[in-house]
């Protein structure tokens, strides 16, 4: 982790509201401290950390990298373990560092936390390999058999199962990388910079030898070859967190598949304290009991192993898929068109599966059990042969009987609010089973968590397309609270003003520097940027003609200024972004500044992309262009163009991965070259955009029915209509390039790929990924078509989008990120939805991102 955790999970842990850093936490909980200070030693804190340094020396004295020292501990001895380890490093004046409170501990050994920092509490840094080694013995002594979970980065020192060490960086050595995020970096013994890698496993860059390896030290499990348990063999990973993993396996006499799941030691702490151990330990005993009681409500136990420190839980396999998986494969709100019969069809699979849970979830209670934590990624659905599903529940950790503690565990969107229930465990099983139907028909929960009365508005949508049954809604909407219907017409002028009004209430809500709520992806690159920060907010607001206060514009182009040389070159989160929207604000002398400073940033060479590289700094030299008159950006962009071209016919711009759509594929490219073939007039360009798109559907997704869908890589497993990696960002770049007449694959694509973009519903409002960008190309759609049909999908999508919409004070807000906290960035927060709707109101010259009008 660095010093400000930069995954979604941390960000939700510090506020209920907005995205935060972990250490914005108001009350982190108790704090660490050593017991006894070394005289004169210093102390100051860090993000999460509170660092201890020597009386006369700094942080910035220790050496760029060498031997890390990590000691991990127990939740419950973690003050003990500190105390003993301060002791060490204040004898052997060894700077360390230390976990501040609990709450951090308890995100670091989190089931759902990063693995590459789990287990760690303490780190030291030793200045060399003698005092290292000295500080390792030392810890492996006064901790003695002292408990502490596998610190997965590490090896451990010799016996001891809380000191551990690896080789990494010290002091920062960062490179910027294109995308706004840095890679952390350590020299080789060569001299090379190269990543300082931070697997979950023991890794040394080439040529550093381990000094510290004994042959007498406890062995680590093998990781190649075949891994045998006992009886079984495992035959493929499914997944990881620091709980452990869950794995394919097999008998091997009886060639039998099985599930295998996975438990270590101290770690995969869950909310209530529990760690993974304790809860596979439980959940074994409940498989025990109920196959006993009543076969096949379960999967069936076969056995309980411990090898090593782990522990593994081995069941039958289950074929199938979760109901999370099945509905995204079948439910008709997700595909283009689909009919009201097989709406009807898909309802019918949808009463028999709920029946099949009633009867599971209602057995186990007759038997004296609860659930804990029913969801639908811990349901598995069979498709039989003969057309007819079954279903069965699987993950029975936390299901408890009434004569034990319960694990006060829940998934957002299936646990019910604090109170509701008290200690009714079966009145919580019956909460989460009526979320889990509600998931069938519109996976809506984190709105209607914070704002029940949407559910008429969903319903109407839903409605609009095939009535839902009426004793399946009852069921899946029997917890949503009675609350006062919201309006169901609400004029779309009306609606964009009060999103604009929402999106203003929140400033001052977030960071100084940004102004406004942000999401995770403004902290892991910055909070400047088009895509993520302050840039992209006041380009919304400013183009959905909203009176932007010059402070705002002001607190932007001062930042951007002075901290250029911190920032990349690319339009989603560099300068080149922040130079267009600064040209919009009416700042060209600080837009040229920064766009100069884009199109010479050496990582401008590194990537072609519209979203990071290459064509997207060109797209926004062109706009500053348009508004400045600069000859000399015309001229920069005119040669990224032919660098673009040549990179492409070479075959060096994508890589393995093979990216599709706006921000990172083909289609990208092809939106900028023919922006910039009508600024400068060479149809080089615009004959290379062309080529493009062209191989841009070579990659398409038909779909059934007969739409075109892009998936986001060529490893993807699912199409995605969306405006950054999908359909609806393909057919915003094809629009320029689409002519009656001139190129019929072109045209006969176009409206296969709005059928795909015209779903009335997504999961998410945002612009890159929600309805808002498909509102975005649709809108732009219908300017290039002008048919009134265009136009009454246009309003169908922006109605819609109220769907998604929560009141607070005369406005609305909406959850960007991963939708599980406010923001109001472009990307997938507030701004972008008023940028979809401001474009939807009065649709403007030239479309989206299109800095040179048609």
């Amino acid at each position: 982790m660095n010093e400000s955790a930069s995954d979604g999970l941390a960000h939700t842990l510090a506020d209920r509201d907005f995205y935060l850093p972990l250490e914005a936490a108001p009350d982190p909980g108790a704090p660490f401290a050593p017991g006894r200070v070394g005289a004169g030693w210093q102390w100051r804190t860090g993000g999460v950390w509170t660092y201890w340094v020597p009386p006369g020396e700094s942080l910035g004295g220790l050496p760029v990298q060498g031997w890390k020292v990590h000691v991990s501990a127990t939740a419950a001895r973690a003050g003990q373990v500190l105390d003993a380890a301060a002791e060490v490093f204040f004898a052997h004046r060894v700077v360390f560092k230390h976990l501040s409170a609990e709450a951090y501990f308890r995100y670091l050994h989190h089931k759902h936390g990063p693995r590459q920092q789990a287990g760690k509490f303490i780190a030291g840094y030793p200045v060399d390999v003698e005092r290292a080694r000295e500080v390792l013995e030392a810890l492996r002594e006064r901790l003695g058999d002292e408990p502490g979970p596998f610190v997965l980065t590490d090896r451990r020192y010799r016996d001891s199962p809380t000191v551990h060490y690896r080789y990494g960086g010290f002091r920062p050595a960062r490179r910027l990388r294109a995308d706004g995020t840095v890679a952390r970096l350590i020299r080789r013994p060569d001299g090379e910079w190269v990543a300082d890698l931070r697997l979950p496993a023991f890794t040394l860059p080439d040529g550093v030898r381990d000094p510290f390896a004994e042959p007498e030290a406890e062995p680590e499990p093998a990781s190649a070859g075949p891994v045998v348990l006992g009886e079984y063999e495992i035959t493929a990973a499914l997944r990881h967190s620091n709980a452990g993993g869950s794995y394919l396996g097999q008998h091997r006499a009886t060639g039998r598949k099985v599930f295998v799941k996975e438990a270590r030691a101290h770690n995969g702490l869950s909310p209530d304290g529990s760690c993974a151990q304790e809860r596979l330990r439980r959940e074994h005993r409940t498989l025990v009991a109920l196959h006993a009681a009543a076969p096949g409500l379960a999967p069936e136990p076969l056995g309980y192993l411990r090898e090593w420190e782990h522990e593994f839980l081995v069941t039958e396999f289950l074929g199938g898929t979760s109901l999370h998986e099945w509905t995204a494969r079948h439910a008709p709100v997700a595909r283009a068109a689909a009919t009201r019969e097989q709406f009807a069809a898909y309802y019918a699979r949808c009463t028999r599966l709920a029946e099949q849970l009633e009867r599971a979830v209602g057995r186990l209670h007759e038997l004296g059990y609860a659930f804990g934590d029913l969801n639908s990624r811990n349901v598995l659905v069979d498709e039989g042969p003969d057309g007819r599903d079954t279903l069965r529940l699987i993950d029975f950790e936390t299901a408890t009987t009434a004569g034990q503690p319960s694990f006060r565990i829940g998934t957002p969107g299936f646990a019910p609010p604090r109170g509701l229930f008290g200690e009714d465990r079966e009145g919580r099983d019956r909460y989460a089973l009526s979320a889990v139907l509600l998931c069938l028909l519109f996976p809506l929960h984190p709105v209607l968590d914070r704002s029940p009365a949407n559910l008429p508005l969903l319903e109407r949508e839903l409605t609009a397309l095939s009535p839902v049954p009426a004793e399946l809604w009852r069921k899946a909407t029997e917890f949503v609270p009675a609350r006062p219907a919201r309006p169901l017409d609400t004029a779309l002028p009306e609606f964009t003003a009060g999103v604009a009004r929402g999106l203003l209430a929140l400033a001052g809500r977030g960071p100084e520097d940004a102004v406004f709520p942000l999401a995770p992806d403004a902290y892991r690159t910055n909070r400047l940027g088009y895509a993520h920060g302050l840039a992209g907010i006041l380009s919304a607001l400013r183009q959905a003609a909203v009176p932007v206060p010059a402070e705002f514009t002001e607190r932007l182009r001062r930042a951007a200024l002075a901290g250029r040389a911190e920032l990349p070159p690319g339009l989603n989160c560099g300068t080149a972004g922040i130079a267009w929207a600064l040209a919009e604000l009416g700042e060209p002398d600080a837009a040229t500044a920064l766009a100069e400073h884009a199109v010479n940033h050496p990582l401008g060479l590194t990537c072609v992309t519209l979203g990071d590289g290459a064509a997207g700094i060109g797209l926004a030299l062109l706009a500053v262009h348009a508004r400045t008159g600069d000859q000399r950006l015309l001229e920069r962009a005119d040669a990224l163009g032919d660098r673009i071209a040549a990179a492409t016919r070479a075959g060096e711009a994508f890589g393995a991965a093979d990216p599709r759509g706006l921000l990172a594929g083909r289609a990208g490219l092809a939106h900028f070259l023919r922006q910039l073939s009508a600024a400068t007039g060479r149809q080089g360009h615009y004959r290379t955009g062309l080529r493009l798109i062209h191989e841009e559907l070579d990659r398409a997704v038909e779909l059934p029915g007969g739409a075109l869908s892009f998936a986001p890589t060529a490893g993807s497993r699912r199409a995605v209509p969306y405006l950054a990696g999908g359909s609806a960002g393909v057919g915003l770049a094809l629009l320029g390039f689409a002519r009656p007449g001139a190129d019929d694959r072109l045209t006969g694509a176009l409206g296969r790929i709005v059928a795909d973009a015209s779903k009335p519903l997504t999961v998410k409002a945002g612009l890159f990924r929600g309805l808002a960008g498909l509102l975005i190309f649709l809108t732009d759609h219908a300017a290039w078509s002008g048919g009134a049909s265009a136009r009454q999908t246009v309003d169908r999508s922006a109605r819609c989008l109220t769907t998604h919409a929560i009141p607070h004070g005369d406005g609305f807000r909406f959850l960007g990120g991963d939708g599980r906290r406010y923001s109001c960035d472009l990307a997938s927060g507030s701004s972008g939805v008023l940028l979809a709707l401001g474009r939807a109101l009065q649709p403007g010259p030239g479309g989206f991102l299109a800095p040179v009008p048609d």
